[in-house]
């Protein structure tokens, strides 16, 4: 472990206790107040690396998937900014219910005194460095116009943001930051200033959006194949895709629907056209090769979704 720098590992669901008293030296106290809950089951180990230089401080994590609420700043405590990237997408609830999507490796500067949740659906890593108050008002004072938004670069800005992560990085592993790292966060902030606040979160065509409608479209197919499977369900779909069963909610939420009701339609489908080209198969035999465990109950489900039972459905299909 580099020399100066301090290091967390516990359980993701205690990692709150942690992060609101990661800060500066000269602003080592608690600043804010979290919680915090794993999304997927089983208990995964969380992972922080802190070193604080004299006005910032820097944080690398590897943690499972997970959701972190902020319940905002403390009071008589001066705020605290974090300028976060990861590796893996995320997203950001805010107290309006507005939402902001981070794509892998975009950045975004957080208050401590903001409240929010932010969901991550994957095991990821993080890079995150600290800024005091006093530090952000002395070199980029306009930078409350950028809090909260995604950050817009020009391409060139953007690498040269990305080699300062990676020459903070650097000088945390060689047990350097807590001499190097404020003048690291200087070229940072020179660089922030330039950056532009990104709106573009909200909206059918934003990115994080097609990446969800493309997500789902795997997910549905996935469902598709395996229709004939009894122990099709949302922990299955889950394991396969290692995603969390919140996460894969949300997608189907955004189509309207749940994925145990989509995996019926999918079923009760299936079963209307055997119903209709099997002619000599019984109802019993395509209601359990459809993927349910019950006759009776995929008689009732079948005359709920199409308004008769299934040897009506057959005669009025086939005529007899």
């Amino acid at each position: 472990m580099p020399m100066c720098s301090m290091q967390w590992e516990g359980d993701a669901s205690v990692v709150n206790a942690v992060i609101g008293s990661l800060g500066s030296r000269s602003q080592p106290f608690e600043c804010s107040r979290w919680s915090t809950h794993a999304v997927k089951h089983g208990h995964k180990l969380a992972r922080l690396s802190y070193c604080p230089a004299e006005h910032s401080a820097y944080v690398k994590s590897q943690m499972p998937a997970h959701e972190l609420q902020s319940h905002g700043g403390i009071a008589n405590a001066p705020p605290r900014y974090y300028l976060f990237k990861g590796d893996r997408p995320a997203r950001i609830l805010w107290r309006d219910a507005s939402q902001t999507y981070l794509s892998p490796d975009e950045m975004i500067l957080l208050s401590s005194e903001d409240s929010m949740t932010i969901a991550f659906h994957y095991e990821y890593e993080s890079q995150v460095l600290i800024f005091d108050t006093g530090m952000l008002d002395a070199l980029f004072p306009s930078y409350h116009k950028i809090i909260g938004k995604k950050l817009d670069f020009t391409p060139a800005m953007k690498r040269i943001a990305g080699h300062i992560f990676s020459a903070v990085s650097n000088a945390f592993e060689a047990g350097l930051f807590e001499v190097l790292g404020d003048g690291f966060c200087h070229s940072m902030l020179s660089i922030l200033r330039h950056a532009e606040p990104s709106f573009a979160d909200s909206g059918c065509n934003s990115l994080n959006e097609k990446l969800m409608n493309l997500r789902c479209g795997e997910l549905k197919t996935f469902i598709e194949r395996r229709v004939c499977d009894p122990e099709l369900n949302l922990a299955m779909i889950a394991d396969h895709f290692d995603l969390s069963r919140r996460y894969i909610q949300q997608i189907f939420a955004s189509t309207g629907t749940t994925p145990t009701q989509f995996i019926e339609q999918v079923r009760l489908k299936f079963a209307a056209e055997l119903i209709q080209k099997e002619r000599d198969r019984s109802i019993t035999d395509i209601a359990f090769s459809s993927g349910f465990n019950s006759s009776s109950y995929f008689s009732t489900r079948f005359r709920l979704r199409f308004g008769k039972t299934p040897r009506a459905y057959r005669h009025d299909r086939n005529g007899k």
